[in-house]
């Protein structure tokens, strides 16, 4: 639409995602120009299976599981049992296109969970994917 002169808007205030998952999208797609309209206690925290955390009170919103694919690291046995199509190594597909790491982490209410290889997501030249892992380190 936007090709076709469309004019666009862009939306100043978030409701969805909790307001710790959204500090990475806000900073790295938005330049900061949208903000959260939500507070962490308005996500309230899940309880275990999930493991505590640094997040705001005890639980962090996040949980990155690292599948490493090895034997030393045998990965996440259950999701791969569940999954139809055989694995496909290094490649990452569906994130390839930058504006899905977006709309990937900014969908979550109160947690997401990212199974990936700490290795594979940043590679393909991808800064936003890159900077995403970087901050999850950061971040803990």
């Amino acid at each position: 639409m936007m090709e076709a002169g469309v004019p666009s808007t862009l939306l100043g205030v978030q409701y969805r995602a909790h307001p710790l998952l959204f500090e990475f999208p806000s900073a790295r797609f938005y330049c900061g120009a949208v903000q959260s309209g939500v507070k962490p206690d308005d996500r309230p925290q899940l309880t275990a299976p999930f493991p505590p955390g640094k997040g705001a009170a005890g639980h962090p919103p996040l949980v990155f599981i690292h599948d490493g694919g090895s034997k030393e690291e045998p990965g996440v046995s259950l999701i791969k049992s569940m999954l139809q199509e055989p694995s496909k190594g290094g490649k990452i597909g569906f994130l390839r296109d930058p504006r899905r790491l977006n709309v990937a982490i900014t969908r979550a209410k109160r947690l997401l969970v990212v199974v990936g290889n700490k290795a594979t997501l940043p590679a393909g030249g991808c800064p936003h994917r890159e900077a995403w892992m970087e901050y999850l380190e950061d971040k803990g």
